[in-house]
C-alpha cells in the first residue's frame, strides 16, 4: 500500500506546567507523530488548567509555527467535555485518559462518541469506555518515550545511613485515588525495623507548597503507621524517606537509580509513565492489577502484578466536580499480596536480574518511533 502525506493539527495541553501529567504526555505524542516522515504537522495548545509553563520544547517550536490551507486529521488531546467536532475533516480523533470504570452517568461517553475515532493509552481504558457507552473506534497507544534518556548517567541520591538498603519506591501524588497509603501498611507489615529495606516516596498534594505538602503528608504517614498498632510507639516505625519538592526530569530519573523497585498500590490508571521509566532504568516494578500499567507489567516478564477488587469510587478528592462519583468503579489493591510480592522481589536476586534484562527490552516498544508507526497506520487504516 501506498501511503502519501498527510496534514495532522495535534490540539493538546503541551504548554502546561513542566510538572503536569496530561503535559508530559501531549508533548510525547507530539514527538511520536513528527517521527512519521510522511505528517506533515501542526500543533496548537490548550488550556485545561491555569498553570501554565513558560518554556516550550525546543524540538516543537517549529511545530507550532506551521500552518496549513487545510487537514486530513485533527487530534484532540483533552478532556471530553473539550471535544469538538470539524465536519470539513476526513478524522477526528479524540485523545485522553481515564482512570474508572462506568462512565456511562457521565457526559464523556457522549462526547466521545461525537468524534470519528479515540486513542487512549490502555487496553484497560478501552475496555472501560466500551463498557461505559463509547461505540466509536478506540485505539490503545500507550504514551511514548524518549528510550535515549536510559542510556544516559544520572547521579544516586544521597541517602546516607541507608544507602546500603534495598529501596522500594513510588513516584506519584498523594491522592485517595494513587493510594499511597496501602504501599505504606505492605511495607511496614512486611518488613522489620532491622531489615536493610526503606521506603522511598517522591509525591506532592496539588496546591500545597513543597513544605506544606510535606507537613501535612508526614502527619498522614505517621497516623497510617500508628492504626497499624504494631509497635507502641510511632517513632519505632522505619522512617520513609519522603520527597516533595517539584523536581526536573533529571532529578526524578536520579530517583530511578536510587531505588531498586517500583511500587504503585493505585486504584486506576490509564497509564503511568513512572511505572514505565522505572522498567527503562532496569527496575522491578509491582502493579495493581487491572489498570493501565498491565499493558506493559506482567508478573512473568518484567515484575508483579498483584490482585485487586473492583470497588465504588470514593474520595475526597476529585479532580472534576462531576467526576469520581460512587457511580464508578476503580481497583482496590490486595495488600497481603502486595506484600508477599515485595519479599519476593527483596529476597529473589536470580530472578531480578532476568526480569532486569525483560525489563529494558519492553520499553522499547514505546519507543517515539514505534509509537509513531503504530498511530501512521491507524491513520491511514
Amino acid at each position: 500500500m501506498v501511503y502519501h502525506n498527510m496534514n495532522v493539527l495535534f490540539i493538546g495541553p503541551y504548554r502546561q506546567s513542566d510538572s503536569d501529567g496530561w503535559k508530559i504526555a501531549s508533548v510525547e505524542y507530539i514527538k511520536a507523530l513528527a517521527s512519521i516522515s510522511e505528517i506533515n504537522l501542526s500543533i496548537r495548545p490548550i488550556y485545561m488548567t491555569n498553570k501554565i509553563s513558560p518554556n516550550l520544547d525546543p524540538q516543537l517550536i517549529e511545530y507550532e509555527f506551521n500552518n496549513f490551507d487545510y487537514y486530513d486529521v485533527v487530534i484532540q488531546h483533552c478532556l471530553p467535555h473539550y471535544f469538538d467536532y470539524y465536519g470539513d475533516i476526513k478524522k477526528n480523533i479524540g485523545l485522553f485518559f481515564t482512570e474508572t470504570n462506568n462512565l456511562q452517568y457521565h457526559s464523556w461517553p457522549s462526547r466521545c462518541n461525537l468524534m470519528d475515532e479515540l486513542w487512549c493509552a490502555s487496553s484497560v481504558e478501552k475496555n472501560n469506555l466500551v463498557n461505559s457507552g463509547v461505540t466509536k473506534p478506540i485505539y490503545p497507544m500507550g504514551i511514548p518515550v524518549d528510550v535515549t534518556k536510559f542510556e544516559k548517567q544520572y547521579n544516586k541520591i544521597d541517602l546516607q545511613s541507608v544507602s546500603h538498603h534495598f529501596i522500594f519506591y513510588t513516584i506519584s501524588e498523594f491522592t485517595d485515588r494513587k493510594n499511597i497509603k496501602d504501599l505504606i501498611r505492605a511495607f511496614h507489615l512486611e518488613f522489620g525495623i532491622n531489615e536493610p529495606v526503606s521506603l522511598m516516596i517522591k509525591t506532592g498534594m496539588g496546591g500545597l507548597h513543597p513544605d506544606a505538602a510535606s507537613e501535612q503528608i508526614n502527619k498522614e504517614i505517621l497516623d497510617t503507621k500508628t492504626a497499624l498498632r504494631i509497635y507502641a510507639k510511632p517513632e519505632q516505625y522505619k522512617k520513609d524517606i519522603l520527597i516533595t519538592q517539584s523536581l526536573p526530569e533529571a532529578a526524578l530519573n536520579s530517583i530511578h537509580v536510587t531505588g531498586d523497585c517500583f511500587v504503585t498500590a493505585s486504584c486506576g490508571e490509564a497509564w503511568c509513565m513512572p511505572a514505565l521509566d522505572a522498567l527503562g532504568f532496569g527496575n522491578h516494578v509491582i502493579a495493581t492489577r487491572g489498570i493501565g500499567t498491565n499493558d506493559f507489567v506482567t508478573s512473568f516478564q518484567n515484575g508483579y502484578t498483584v490482585s485487586s477488587t473492583s470497588v465504588p469510587v470514593i474520595v475526597k478528592d476529585p479532580p472534576i466536580v462531576d467526576l469520581y462519583t460512587a457511580r464508578e468503579t476503580f481497583k482496590k489493591i490486595n495488600v497481603r499480596e502486595l506484600q508477599r510480592a515485595m519479599r519476593k522481589i527483596y529476597t529473589n536476586d536470580k530472578e531480578f536480574k532476568i526480569k532486569q534484562k525483560n525489563a529494558r527490552e519492553t520499553v522499547k516498544e514505546f519507543s517515539y518511533e514505534k509509537v509513531g508507526q503504530k498511530m501512521w497506520k491507524i491513520l491511514n487504516g
